[in-house]
């Protein structure tokens, strides 16, 4: 049987069989963060399987329409909310995020060194955000970039094309980040779950050609504060992810015994 290389985000959930809530689903049809501007025909395809899917309770990507908003109506309301409680400041008094020097200026004039962007997600202690530039959310498959609020307001970082993103958001989620949910689901629906410590010999077992998988990076670092990158392939019927961090590499493969 010849081995998938390129499933995208969607079909790897579609192909474990846990689809999900319909009205969730539901929500984002015709969906328009910012008047005029629809999500990404991508980013949609994967929230019409993705939204209310129990596999992916707690990932970074939002998979409700409420959470959906801009990065200049997040600023803001974070200005309004410091002039109310009278926490803003001039830089040498202010925390360092730039925040007061936007708010002396008409909003109008903040693309001239910040691009608007809709922010799409975020880790659960709201620390990274995640997001597009809204001049981008026509592309088929735009940049996205995240940013860590303790770095200046202009320090977005693109590190994934927008289907890489979602698929290394789905890998994540299957290895246990940021929860074993996902597995312990699967589990229970028949899924088995194999662990291989040896990434170069699982892949000889299962006859993957490594220079056919296409390495995304994970929206986590390892506990040794390492950047793991992710491949994913269905071989055979069987689901396999490929983790690679720095020299070490290691395998998961999901299977379900005929």
């Amino acid at each position: 049987m010849p081995i998938n290389y390129t499933p995208s985000a969607a079909a790897v959930i579609q192909y474990l069989g846990f689809p999900g809530e319909p009205d969730a689903a539901a929500a984002f049809q015709g969906f328009e963060a910012v008047p005029g501007l629809p999500l990404p025909r991508r980013l949609l395809e994967f929230l019409l399987t993705a939204a209310g899917n129990p596999l992916l309770h707690g990932i970074d990507l939002w998979t409700e329409p409420r959470w959906y908003r801009t990065l200049y109506e997040e600023m803001e309301e974070q200005i309004d909310a410091d002039r109310e409680d009278g926490t803003l400041r001039p830089p040498d008094t202010y925390h360092d995020s730039g925040l007061y020097a936007y708010s002396q200026i008409p909003r109008t004039a903040w693309h001239e060194t910040l691009p608007d962007r809709l922010l799409i997600g975020s880790d659960d202690c709201g620390v990274v955000s995640y997001g597009i530039r809204l001049d981008a959310l026509h592309s088929d498959d735009p940049a996205v970039a995240w940013h860590r609020e303790t770095d200046p307001l202009t320090s977005w970082q693109d590190d994934w094309a927008l289907s890489a993103f979602l698929l290394a958001t789905v890998c994540d989620a299957l290895l246990g980040r940021p929860s074993e949910l996902a597995e312990d689901l699967l589990t229970d629906a028949g899924w088995h779950f194999a662990w291989y410590p040896n990434g170069t010999e699982a892949l000889d077992r299962f006859g993957i050609d490594p220079a056919q998988l296409h390495p995304v990076r994970s929206l986590y670092l390892d506990p040794d504060d390492r950047q793991a990158s992710l491949a994913c392939c269905i071989a055979d019927g069987e689901l396999c992810l490929l983790e690679t961090v720095h020299a070490g590499q290691s395998m998961l493969v999901i299977s379900k015994p005929l």
